[in-house]
């Protein structure tokens, strides 16, 4: 039986209430992907946080369905915009909806996390309820 993972990542740079503006310090402004002829680079606002890895697991999730392959584990996704609010509501939640939405979490994993230099992304998964098993998977 497959276990049932709970995918919790941010969505903060979408939301219309938080965009910083380039009058906030900024070099870009929010939503615009951004070439820098200088480094030849693109850069996009959310990129990493959290809309790349947004994206990657429904590109993981569409790879599986194209090639007819049963995906390993079971997903439950749990989209939180409040994270750079303090997370405003998300124990409230989550204690709300423990027996009802996250009964059949084994774990979650938080793909809104830090890279470890510009060549190396992890991923934070951790037990749903305790909150006590925590590990760092580093992707090569």
């Amino acid at each position: 039986m497959a276990i049932t993972m709970c995918i919790m990542p941010s969505r903060n740079a979408l939301t219309a209430r938080q965009p910083a503006l380039k009058d906030d310090g900024w070099t870009t402004e929010p939503f615009v992907l951004t070439h820098d002829a200088k480094t030849d680079r693109l850069y996009g606002r959310g990129s990493t946080d959290d809309k790349g890895p947004v994206l990657g697991w429904l590109n993981v999730i569409e790879a599986h369905q194209k090639t007819s392959l049963d995906f390993p584990v079971n997903l439950l996704m749990c989209f939180e915009g409040m994270e750079e609010n303090g997370s405003e509501g998300l124990d409230e939640l989550i204690e709300k909806e423990a027996d009802k939405f996250f009964k059949d979490a084994d774990c979650v994993c938080i793909s809104d996390n830090y890279w470890l230099g510009t060549t190396k992304p992890c991923l934070t998964v951790c037990s749903l309820w305790t909150r006590l098993t925590l590990s760092m998977v580093f992707v090569e």
